[in-house]
This record gives structure tokens, sequence and C-alpha cells, in this order.
């Protein structure tokens, strides 16, 4: 028996509901200009010789903390907290 979309007679108020594709791509979004932010300064941190390595390089970061963000959710963004560097 259901009560209410997507509610089953087993999950309680406090489940949250699957994300949409608006609020998915809103995730990745976020996650990946978090990751050209962090790529940037790894790129020039190791001072990378060539623009093909630079921007390959902030691809990568990019993808993978959009993936990331999409998988985990608020979780990633919480567990970025732990980063003491980062922030004060």
């Amino acid at each position: 028996m259901t009560r209410g979309v997507g509610r089953t007679e087993n999950s309680s108020l406090h489940d949250t509901p699957e994300p949409d594709r608006v609020e998915l791509a809103v995730r990745f979004g976020c996650g990946a200009m978090l990751g050209l932010f962090f790529g940037v300064f790894v790129a020039l941190y190791t001072a990378l010789a060539t623009r093909l390595a630079f921007f390959a390089l902030l691809g990568l970061f990019a993808v993978v903390f959009g993936v990331l963000a999409v998988r985990l959710g608020d979780r990633f963004w919480y567990g970025l907290r732990h980063l003491k560097w980062f922030w004060p």
C-alpha cells in the first residue's frame, strides 16, 4: 500500500526522494566547478609543462568531482569540511 507519491508503507518521513534530472545536473555542475577550482591549483602547483596535460588534468578533476557530487550527494559536500587547508 502506498501513501503518497514514491512512499511505501515502510518509508518514514525522513526518507529523501530520488533526485530528478535537474537536481542531478545541478549536482554534477557544482561538483565539476569545484573540481576545476581544485584542478587549477593542482596544475599550477605541479607546474605542468604542456597545455594538453593542463587541460587533461582539469577535465579529470571536473569529471571526478562531478561524479562524486552526483553519487554521494550531500555527503560529498559535508566530507569536504574535513579539508582543513581549504576551509578556515
